[in-house]
């Protein structure tokens, strides 16, 4: 097909996109069963306006994390739905394409072809290989969309390689790897331009900003220093709204990057200009303000006030079937939550004191994997159970990842104690931005609180099976005296060697290999894999699986919110009777505050 276009002529087409949906398909959180003002159903109102009044060639499409939350997991356990729901519903929308997360992985590779049987858009993911160095089974790396004009636009697709780390068992026992996207995407684009196949180059790239793990090519950055020729990047993974309106984002002086938020919280829409000169459509201006930029991008956010679309009979039966599902009980929570109320407005108990959540999963770990000690991360602040039935919803917000198992490992006492002092440097000021990871926390003289987020809350973990205490007022590497291991009743010893149980995400991401923001860094040696995918008695692999089952156990499925601390802060002398002025203040809101910060003395 011959196109005849004009010198200087000009074409904008409009990009309309989705990311970490996570399984959000209806405006409803099936864990806190209670609707909701995000969820696909709620933005594609606003999506479907944006297309309908734009004058030009729109494109939909999602980056990935589709199949795994919102306890949507059932349907990758039935076969009663094909598609996914949320497919089905992009489907439905006219989605024209989909590039896949890191969660996609999450449940082995043939769960992820069985959630994705019927969709019927293109499916990206360019960086992800077989043993015969072939591509995912119907996915490709690359599509190349025509408009009328002649514009040829490449969209694509790759996810951060760090996947085969994440879900580390799944990649094994299929014979897959992951390959840094910056190398990956310099062969799509090499092949595309020495083709002469596109114009424009659009990257679908469920992966954030900067490197993860010190792992090359599994940050944006990373992409686009390889990629000049990329004219938008269209980001993910991080659940952070980049690149709205008035704060265009730029990587490398060149290329502007563009994130979403969570669960359809929001959408992203992006407008490229290209032009034709000498023969060829290019984008000219790809940086600057919105208004003068040849790629403008925008955030835009859920709305409570407006009408539900995608009305279809089988979503709704999936509606209907999810939340039956986890509305299941099985069995009862007495004595109060199993997170009490901070003191402190806007601090959290979970990360501050011991408590009845960490007692009861780590019990549960030590009991089925046993174990000496056992850790669990805090995978989000908000993870709690109230008081009453414990249905299949609670047991999702006390263990927020459904695709967790249990390995267990081989390490000594100073290897331990080396990783608690990692998961430990949580603790520690975050100013400007920019987060303290090595020294004292709390400085006595003059601090009056505790700062804590200097990285993911998911990265920290709590212990049990040991006690041990917490000195704050100390740098990272001389914070942590363990006293007992609890088991055998016997002193801590460095020398010694232990069994412990952890996530199969911190076991693999962490802690069996060498990373730079890892527990073990450089050569160091790591942690020896004794087990992966522990099976617990009624041969349940995945952790949430774990917490009904030992529920169910106990005499008439009670579990109570009673626990026995197992670690505690030391050396905080503080000044007490300043000290409780100041949580008097800042509970009335007399005093800003934020936990990352501290209050000072001076800011009374």
């Amino acid at each position: 097909m011959s196109f005849v276009s004009r010198e200087g002529e000009t074409c904008t087409f409009q990009i309309l996109f989705t990311s970490d949906v996570h399984g959000s398909f209806r405006d409803y959180n099936y864990s806190l069963d209670r609707g909701n003002v995000t969820g696909f159903s709620k933005i594609a109102s606003l999506m479907r306006r944006e297309k309908e009044t734009f004058d030009g060639v729109t494109f939909v499409v999602d980056i990935g994390d589709i199949i795994q939350g919102n306890g949507t997991n059932v349907f990758i356990k039935s076969n009663k739905f094909k598609p996914y729901p949320l497919l089905a519903v992009y489907d439905i929308f006219g989605y024209d394409m989909v590039s896949i997360g890191n969660h996609e992985f999450n449940y082995s590779i043939p769960a992820l072809f069985k959630a994705f049987e019927g969709y019927r858009g293109e499916k990206l993911c360019g960086n992800v290989f077989n043993s015969q160095g072939r591509l995912l089974e119907g996915f490709k790396a690359y599509t190349v969309k025509v408009l009328k004009n002649g514009l040829r636009v490449a969209f694509i697709g790759m996810v951060s390689p760090n996947v085969d780390m994440w879900d580390r068992a799944n990649f094994e026992d299929g014979k897959y790897i992951a390959v840094g996207a910056a190398e990956a995407a310099r062969k799509v684009i090499g092949y595309l331009k020495s083709e002469d196949l596109a114009d424009v180059f659009v990257f679908l790239g469920h992966m954030h900003i900067d490197n993860e793990l010190g792992r090359a090519g599994s940050g944006a950055n990373d992409v686009v220093r390889l990629n000049p020729e990329i004219d938008v990047f269209l980001g993910a993974h991080f659940h952070l709204a980049i690149g709205g309106r008035r704060e265009q984002r730029v990587l490398n002086g060149s290329v502007k990057f563009v994130e979403n938020k969570s669960s359809a919280a929001t959408f992203g829409k992006v407008l490229v200009t290209a032009t034709y000169e000498q023969g060829r459509w290019r984008v000219k201006n790809r940086i600057g303000t919105y208004e003068e930029s040849d790629v403008k991008t925008d955030i835009i956010n859920a709305v409570e006030d407006v009408a539900l679309i995608v009305a279809d009979p089988t979503i709704e039966m999936a509606h209907q079937y999810v939340m039956a599902y986890m509305r299941t009980v099985v069995g009862y929570l007495k004595g109060g939550p199993l997170v009490s109320p901070p003191e402190i407005k806007g601090t959290h108990e979970i990360i501050l004191k011991p408590t009845a959540y960490i007692q009861l999963l780590t019990d549960i770990i030590i009991k089925y994997a046993n174990v000496d000690v056992a850790a669990v991360a805090v995978n989000d602040y908000s993870v709690n159970c109230t008081e009453g039935p414990i249905t299949l919803g609670k047991i999702s917000q006390i263990y927020t990842y459904d695709n967790d198992s249990i390995y267990t490992l081989k390490m000594t006492g100073k290897q331990l104690l080396q990783w608690i002092e990692w998961s430990y440097s949580f603790f520690g000021q975050t100013i400007n931005g920019v987060s303290d990871l090595t020294g004292p926390a709390v400085n006595l003289e003059s601090d009056l609180t505790i700062p804590y987020g200097t990285k993911k809350v998911y990265l920290h973990d709590k212990f049990g099976g040991i006690e041990y205490e917490v000195d704050l007022t100390k740098k990272v590497g001389n914070r942590i005296k363990i006293l007992k291991i609890n088991k055998d009743s016997t002193a801590f010893n460095v020398n010694r060697p232990y069994k412990v149980a952890t996530s199969s995400y911190r076991a693999a991401t962490n802690l069996l290999i060498n990373t730079q923001d890892g527990v073990f860094k450089d050569n160091s040696p790591c942690a020896e894999l004794i087990e992966k995918n522990v099976k617990s008695p009624k041969n349940h692999i995945k952790i949430i699986d774990w917490v009904a089952e030992y529920i169910q156990e106990q005499t008439d499925k009670i579990v109570t919110n009673k626990y026995m601390p197992n670690w505690k802060f030391t050396n905080l002398n503080w000044d007490e009777e300043l000290r409780t002025k100041t949580i008097k203040k800042i509970n009335k809101r007399n005093i800003p505050y934020d936990h990352r910060g501290t209050i000072k003395k001076s800011d009374l």
